[in-house]
């Protein structure tokens, strides 16, 4: 089956999850910065990896992250740490991902990606960083400064937010609240035609190679779990 067919048939069976919302808020008298650990993970379906594949194009995660594939679904689960900060609208992690191709011995990372998203209900968001590794053929590109490309690599959309507020408890002379925080949504590749046309130039030489990434092109879903503790001054300001 050829690449295309293939996304196409993915985004027609794509479920959607309506709502958006905000993060666990943070007291205005905490006695602390927030603290936050969780994880982010990135799921690939097998029709993704498949089309990648065929154009001998893989992916890894280094640097504190990881990728495991789940050999009852095919999903490849891609996992970074999340280090902050707490504040709405904004996930940072640690971690690179690395897109690998084979066809032009290319490897572009991301290191420490962070999450955008709007809290105004819209349920739109983005995923990116500094991707490193462009080669010098790929400078012609006007979203390409010094090998390097710095637009949202993935988009989001249907973010949905939940938070469940835990218990006030004592801690020492001051009180803490920890709050747990997931996140989900649909991703999608960039919408620019620019970063489709640089990454298909970069990993098949496009339009020598095959157009492997389309705008806003589906490619699986997103999930962050957190656990965000506050610490307050007093049992009032953490409820």
């Amino acid at each position: 089956m050829k690449v295309s067919k293939k996304l196409v048939s993915l985004a027609a069976a794509a479920a959607l999850v309506a709502g958006a919302g905000a993060i666990a808020s943070t007291p205005a008298s905490a006695a602390a910065k927030p603290k936050i650990k969780g994880t982010t993970t990135l799921s690939f379906p097998p029709a993704i990896l498949e089309a990648l594949a065929e154009n001998q194009i893989t992916f890894d995660v280094t640097n504190g992250g990881k990728v495991e594939v789940d050999g009852s679904t095919g999903f490849a689960n891609a996992t970074f740490p999340i280090t902050g900060p707490v504040e709405d609208g904004v996930i940072k992690h640690r971690g690179t991902l690395e897109i690998i191709s084979g066809l032009t011995d290319v490897t572009l990372s991301v290191a420490n990606p962070v999450i955008t998203y709007a809290t105004d209900g819209s349920g739109t968001g983005s995923i990116g960083g500094v991707v490193n590794g462009l080669p010098s053929w790929t400078e012609p590109f006007a979203s390409v400064i010094n090998g390097t490309f710095r637009d949202p690599l993935f988009n989001l959309t249907n973010v949905k937010v939940t938070v469940k507020p835990g218990k006030v408890k004592k801690a020492g002379k001051a009180f803490t609240r920890t709050d747990a925080v997931n996140l989900t949504a649909d991703v999608s590749y960039n919408s620019s035609q620019d970063s489709a046309n640089l990454f298909n130039a970069a990993l098949t030489k496009f339009p020598v190679g095959p157009a492997i990434f389309t705008v806003d092109m589906p490619l699986g879903t997103m999930s962050t779990k957190s656990m965000v503790t506050v610490t307050c001054k007093t049992k009032k300001a953490c409820s």
